[in-house]
């Protein structure tokens, strides 16, 4: 069979409500569809007749949907071939290509994947996905994305004099994605500058390629800096960086201090040696209403009432997918070494049951750890190997 190749930039390295005021007519002007939002845009669809929850992805192309989506929704898809990918993590990965042309629906838009690639995406992402729609979902359109009210706005049309309020950026095309001109004065006489490519499927801040960190020495030069691994940190697998807090960031005219980015310590992957300085995910972007004009090549962007929140704290030490799905708990998909939690014996690929003694097949309250403070006592129960393990650890600030 035919052997196709597919590339997708995708990583997952997880982490007050307000009305849009506008200068222009929303409702009038475009066609709205709602989004879920939790450092990953989510937006519903309907794919042969089947409800399905996609993630919207920057970062790749078309369509692309999850191995278990397809296994649960009993669809016969069409005929197959097989294909290579790749991604952030260290290895191409083979797959398996819907040959036949696939139909799917979100809101009022119709649409058409004539080549779908099924990706394991459940284990880099956890429950919720079924799929990707990439930058084909709305070529040659312009969509605005509303963090805060979670909507996706599609404009019938569209020109300059509605978005006096917005700051207007050049963003450039090299072989479906999208770039921006963007600055990180990393460390105090070292400023990084070039092209980043718009990564609306990573829920990260910034994340430099390898190839960029070595140029600059980031690994001699960075005093604080805390290596976390990852054993799903998107297509191919395992990936390692080099988290650190950073001077500033600059785009255009919009300025971010002092916010945790992180550099690629691997020789392979989409974050080895591009011919870009790094990705910019959600985590910058969510400060902002943004408006991609896909056809004009050109991001406007507007601070919303997110632009001066706090960077995110990373004192679990560890983060994890929810697959509770398959009833298993959660898994431990990134570790920080020296937290306190590594310290304690906790590894990758183990499986979290219970937190403070609640089982995660019960547990409604996410704050324990989503927004646990520094210095504060928790207790983990997880199983490794199909043996049980307690221990308790304390949460510590590691930057």
């Amino acid at each position: 069979m035919k052997k196709i190749i597919f590339l997708i930039a995708f990583l997952v390295i997880s982490c007050k409500s307000r009305k849009v005021v506008s200068s222009f007519d929303l409702s009038s002007l475009s066609d709205s569809v709602n989004i879920e939002y939790d450092s990953h845009i989510y937006i519903k669809s309907n794919i042969a007749n089947v409800n399905a929850n996609f993630l919207f992805d920057t970062g790749a192309d078309g369509l692309y949907l999850d191995s278990v989506f397809i296994a649960k929704s009993k669809v016969k898809f069409g005929a197959l071939a097989y294909g290579k990918t790749s991604g952030v993590g260290i290895k191409e990965e083979r797959i398996r290509v819907i040959r036949d042309s696939i139909y799917y629906k979100i809101n009022n838009f119709n649409l058409k994947s004539p080549m779908t690639p099924i990706l394991q995406l459940r284990p880099i992402i956890g429950k919720k996905i079924d799929g990707i729609i990439g930058n084909a979902t709305f070529t040659n359109k312009t969509i605005l994305i509303d963090y805060i009210n979670q909507k996706l706005f599609v404009f019938k049309s569209f020109n300059e004099e509605m978005v006096k309020d917005f700051k207007k950026i050049s963003i450039r095309k090299v072989n479906n994605r999208y770039f921006v001109n963007a600055s990180i004065n990393a460390i105090k006489d070292t400023t990084i500058e070039g092209d980043f490519m718009i990564d609306l499927g990573a829920g990260c801040v910034i994340d430099i390629t390898n190839e960029t960190a070595v140029q600059n020495a980031l690994d001699d030069k960075i005093v604080n800096q805390v290596i976390c691994n990852s054993s799903n940190a998107g297509i191919g697998g395992f990936a390692s960086f080099s988290f650190f807090t950073t001077k500033s960031i600059s785009l255009s005219d919009f300025g971010i201090k002092k916010e945790i980015i992180c550099y690629s310590n691997n020789k392979t992957g989409a974050l080895s040696d591009r011919s870009y300085v790094g990705l910019i995910g959600n985590g910058f972007f969510e400060r902002f209403d943004v408006i991609l004009d896909f056809e004009n090549k050109y991001m406007y962007l507007r601070p919303n009432a997110n632009y001066h929140k706090k960077p995110i704290n990373y004192n679990l030490g560890f983060s994890y997918i929810d697959r509770t799905d398959i009833g298993v708990g959660f898994i431990v998909t990134s570790l920080f070494e020296g937290s306190d939690v590594e310290k304690k014996g906790l590894k990758l690929g183990d499986i979290i049951t219970h937190v403070n003694d609640v089982s995660m097949n019960d547990i409604k309250d996410f704050s324990i750890l989503n927004k646990a403070k520094n210095n504060q006592k928790i207790k983990l129960k997880f199983s490794r190997n199909n043996i049980s393990h307690e221990i308790y650890f304390i949460t510590n600030d590691l930057f």
